[in-house]
């Protein structure tokens, strides 16, 4: 297969598979405000906010195995699927923010603040939050080209806040590994 292929063959497969766990947890809420069996359990907010923050840390880690992977079969293929899944990563940690933001705390600031100085798990995810929104803001095609090699000082900002993320699951009670 060539990477002309792979591209054209490969992305829609990946954006369609990446997408499968926001449209699971949108049926279970369609399913929950329709009054129907579902997924989310007794407590709707916290498997949202569990859900989604699971599926942040899964895209983060996809994201950052890319490069090693693509070294380890020496191919270049991988890296052109690398923005996708990082982009993937922050729209899960938005829907993992804002189900926090909107369900748990209806959109109150400042308990969010309150939050955050009190529970470190949650300083941890805003810091994650905080350390992919560079990433996600300079990656279209135009900023990319407008950063050229400056670009290279902003991504090492993806593992951070992938690294900030898994701190933040010991500190949530969260039993389950990512």
């Amino acid at each position: 297969m060539t990477t002309a292929q792979i591209r054209i063959f490969g992305k829609p497969i990946l954006f369609f598979m990446l997408s499968l766990p926001a449209l699971w947890l949108t049926v279970q809420w369609a399913l929950y405000f329709s009054g129907e069996p579902n997924g989310l359990g007794i407590n709707p907010q916290e498997i949202s906010n569990r859900f989604s923050g699971r599926w942040t840390l899964r895209m983060l880690i996809l994201a950052l195995a890319v490069s090693p992977f693509a070294a380890l079969i020496n191919k270049p293929w991988p890296l052109m699927f690398r923005r996708m899944v990082g982009l993937f990563a922050f729209f899960y940690v938005t829907v993992h923010l804002g189900s926090y933001l909107g369900l748990d705390l209806a959109l109150d600031f400042s308990a969010l603040w309150r939050d955050i100085m009190e529970r470190v798990y949650i300083l941890f995810g805003v810091g994650a939050f905080l350390c992919l929104l560079p990433l996600a803001a300079t990656s279209t095609k135009g900023w990319i080209k407008r950063l050229g090699p400056a670009l290279e000082g902003i991504a090492p900002s993806g593992l951070y806040g992938g690294a900030l993320g898994r701190l933040a699951l010991p500190f949530s009670g969260e039993r389950k590994p990512a």
